[in-house]
C-alpha cells in the first residue's frame, strides 16, 4: 500500500511538473546564479557551443 501512494505521488509531481514546465524554467533561469551555471554547462556542448557562437557572431 505504501509503495502505491508512493507512486501516486511522483507520478502527480511528475504530471504537475510537465503542465508547469515554461513557469519553472523561468523562474529557475531568473536567477543569477543558475542562468550562468546553465549557460556554462551548456557551452560544454559541442553542438549548443556551435549554435550559440553562429547566432552571436552572424
Amino acid at each position: 500500500m505504501g509503495k502505491l501512494i508512493r507512486s501516486l505521488i511522483i507520478l502527480l509531481l511528475f504530471a504537475a511538473a510537465y503542465r508547469y514546465r515554461y513557469r519553472l524554467f523561468n523562474m529557475l533561469l531568473g536567477r543569477q546564479f543558475l542562468r550562468s551555471a546553465f549557460i556554462r554547462l551548456s557551452m560544454n556542448f559541442p553542438y549548443f557551443r556551435n549554435k550559440m557562437m553562429h547566432r552571436t557572431f552572424s
